[in-house]
């Protein structure tokens, strides 16, 4: 499962973050059907990602062969990501982090 990922992740925590993270769990199944499904790396581990009745929904339509339902259920993600990432500032380290956060992360640097 560590392939799912961009960066070094041991297996252990890509197998935790693919139970937690709608996108790891979508990327994971695209792979066990072979289709052609990808996602921006960016969705993975943000708030933004897919819920579980979303994820529920994505995955019994990969399931069931009905990739454009699939597709259409992850864009409508993808548009709520790239709200939610808009409202939000990319630390030092190269992670997403809120608004209340960044402040607080430059007041303690300063």
């Amino acid at each position: 499962m560590s392939k799912l990922f961009d960066g070094p992740q041991t297996a252990k925590a890509s197998r935790h973050m693919a139970e937690a993270c709608g996108t790891c769990t979508i990327r994971a199944m695209c792979l066990v059907k072979d289709l052609e499904v990808t996602l921006p790396s960016h969705m993975h581990g943000t708030r933004g990602g897919l819920t579980k009745p979303e994820r529920k929904k994505v995955v019994k339509s990969l399931e069931a062969g009905d990739v454009a339902a699939a597709a259409d259920l992850v864009e409508d993600v993808w548009r709520r990501v790239d709200e939610t990432l808009a409202e939000m500032a990319v630390n030092a380290s190269g992670y997403f982090v809120s608004p209340e956060v960044s402040g607080f992360l430059q007041e303690e640097a300063s």
